[in-house]
Formats: structure tokens, C-alpha cells, sequence
């Protein structure tokens, strides 16, 4: 189990607690999304190898640790699936951005 303590971005500090079970990965932050049982981004930071955040001394092993205890659970697919949708998400914008590009230079031709 691995807890640590994480500043946000309003100057509050949050536990945030890791604790891998099997292929679970049970994770906790005292945020409002956290208490409210919502993704956090003081999670999706640190389950991104970001530990800039994380209050007090940081061991220099913190994010390979943080990686050692994702890698093979489930929240380990759940992420791949979030960075494949977001992935998705970004070109379907850029898609959009070209496509009222387009429409501009079609009605002012």
C-alpha cells in the first residue's frame, strides 16, 4: 500500500491511497471528486509518472513504484481505454476544426 500526501492546485493537501489487491488496484483521494467517488486528477497525475505534486520528500523510486503497483490491474486497462478515447476525442476535434475551415472558405468564395 502506498499513501501519499499530494498538494492541489488550490494549495490543499490530499491523501491519496494505492493498494493493489490481485489485478485490483483500489485507490483513494480525500478530494471532492474523490469523496464523491469520481475520477480525481490527483490520481490520473500520479498514475502518469507525475509526482511534482506529492508533498514532503519523495523517494526518487516514487513513480516506478506507482507503475509497479498499476501494471497488470484492471485500473491499468481502464486507463488504456481512457488514453485511446481521449486519442480519439483530440482527432475528431482536429477533424472538426478542418471541416469549419472548409465551410469558411466555401461561403466566402
Amino acid at each position: 500500500m502506498l499513501e501519499l500526501l499530494v498538494e492541489g492546485s488550490s494549495g490543499d493537501h490530499y491523501a491519496v491511497t494505492l493498494e493493489r489487491e490481485g489485478s485490483n488496484l483500489r485507490t483513494s483521494c480525500t478530494c471532492q471528486a474523490g469523496q464523491n467517488r469520481v475520477h480525481c486528477k490527483h490520481r490520473l497525475f500520479l498514475f502518469a509518472g507525475d509526482t511534482s505534486n506529492v508533498v514532503g520528500s519523495v523517494p526518487d523510486d516514487l513513480a516506478s513504484r506507482i507503475e509497479g503497483l498499476l501494471v497488470g490491474t484492471d485500473v491499468e486497462q481502464a486507463l488504456e481505454k481512457l488514453r485511446v478515447a481521449e486519442a480519439a476525442l483530440a482527432a475528431a476535434q482536429a477533424e472538426v476544426k478542418r471541416f469549419k475551415k472548409a465551410l469558411d472558405r466555401v461561403m466566402h468564395a
